[in-house]
């Protein structure tokens, strides 16, 4: 086992001789804050996290997923008096009337760039008929995404007392929603145009991490979408981001809600935190030999544990070889054939310091069909050596044949000893 993984070993040496910046935690004003690597569920920062909170603009998230799921993108939707009702500070920037047609598409544009209630709920009432069987399928949604802890009010947030949430839903609903391909396109977008009343109009996000034409100050390369949510005294905000093949997802909750945007600084410092105080190695390539388990009655008596793709994980840069801890946990001691290629047969756990970074899963690197001579074999001698049953056969072979021909000879010499004593008697008879 010592040259396992020792390569990626090498790899983190070589990035643990980077020299680290500064954090930024102090200088975030939010009384609450998370981010964690999504891919392998590393928390890299948190602070006053188990509490409940309002779903607000995030529930946006929620009716963007349910819209691509169950709606044709490329369908007409008019505005409504009814869904006009809705609105807040953000709730219609572009300026719709009751009548305007949209493409849902642009609905998802309006609702997730520039926070439109309207959209919304037309939205909702597009795909089930009324708000509240919208909001029932919203809650099905967070509970088949196990997200325990959240109950939805509202398609928009708006009016949504009752509602409430958790950080750690958020990722959930984040991590979830940011796997969509057509939810990423839509919040990656910093300007997009819309045709309204015969007239083509052009937009900006008003998620200004990703915005280059609006308080530019806060444009932040790595940003990949989500979005802030606001409130008369506080803001929160979700950012999804990407560098160097490393994503994370940072949560800023209860920040203060002004004019300086204080809530994009702090996501901010957030993300730099854990882009400067942390490298992303590949921690496990991909068909990289982990261990191997026994195996009966199969054209091999082994099957190599491999590494099913290359995982990233953030280690600090200030890493210390000897506080990492790799344990492998295999599902069997033994397998009976036939085992599948691909097959998890296995995971490799890894923690640095004493906490878990990642767990990686190991599968089988070949097909290994079933034998009918091995399965003979494992079931007779069970786990002899195949070797040293060879010998054990030959031996026997050996000693057969030996006393056979000690038979034969013994058998030949009676035969001669009979005919010299059959002609020794005849001969007497013929004196």
């Amino acid at each position: 086992m010592k040259k396992i993984f020792s390569f990626s070993l090498i790899l983190i040496l070589v990035f643990s001789l980077i020299t680290p910046v500064s954090a930024n935690l102090d200088k975030i004003a939010a009384s609450s804050y998370y981010l964690v690597a999504p891919e392998t569920g590393s928390v890299l920062a948190e602070k006053n996290c188990s509490g409940n909170l309002a779903p607000g603009d995030f529930s946006k998230i929620m009716t963007a997923i349910i819209a691509i799921e169950e709606l044709d993108e490329k369908e007409l939707l008019p505005f409504t008096a009814e869904s006009l009702v809705f609105k807040n500070n953000f709730g219609n920037i572009m300026n719709v009337k009751e009548g305007y047609e949209i493409t849902v598409y642009e609905h998802l544009l309006n609702m997730l760039l520039l926070y439109s209630d309207a959209s919304a709920n037309q939205i909702a009432l597009k795909a089930f008929g009324s708000t509240e069987d919208f909001v029932k399928a919203m809650n099905k949604k967070a509970q088949d995404l196990e997200m325990t802890n959240t109950v939805f009010a509202s398609p928009s947030g708006f009016g949504s007392e009752g509602g409430k949430t958790t950080v750690y839903d958020l990722v959930k609903l984040a991590k979830y929603a940011m796997d969509m391909p057509t939810f990423a396109e839509i919040c990656g977008t910093d300007v997009f145009y819309v045709t309204l009343n015969g007239k083509e109009q052009k937009f900006s996000s008003r998620n200004h991490l990703i915005s280059k034409y609006t308080y530019s100050d806060f444009t932040y390369s790595a940003a990949m979408g989500i979005m802030p949510s606001y409130f008369k005294d506080n803001a929160n905000f979700i950012a999804f981001t990407e560098r160097d093949s490393s994503k994370l997802i940072a949560v800023i909750v209860n920040s203060p809600s002004d004019s300086n945007l204080t809530v994009y600084r702090d996501v901010i410092n957030l993300l730099n935190y854990g882009y400067n105080n942390f490298y992303y190695p590949i921690i496990c390539r991909e068909g990289e030999i982990v261990d191997q388990i026994p195996v009966t009655g199969g054209s091999s008596s082994t099957v190599t544990l491999q590494c099913d793709s290359s995982i990233r994980a953030p280690l600090p840069y200030k890493y210390d070889q000897d506080l990492l801890e790799i344990k492998i946990r295999k599902n069997s001691e033994k397998l009976k054939a036939p085992v599948k290629k691909g097959t998890i047969l296995g995971y490799a756990d890894y923690s640095y310091n004493g906490k878990h970074i990642v767990t990686v899963p190991l599968v089988a690197d070949k097909d290994i069909k079933f034998s009918f001579i091995s399965f003979i074999h494992d079931t007779l001698f069970g786990s002899i050596n195949p070797v040293l049953l060879f010998i054990i056969i030959l031996i026997v072979f050996i000693y057969f044949m030996l006393s056979a021909k000690s038979k034969a000879q013994k058998a030949k010499r009676a035969k001669k000893r009979k005919e010299i004593l059959e002609k020794m008697e005849k001969e007497g008879k013929n004196r």
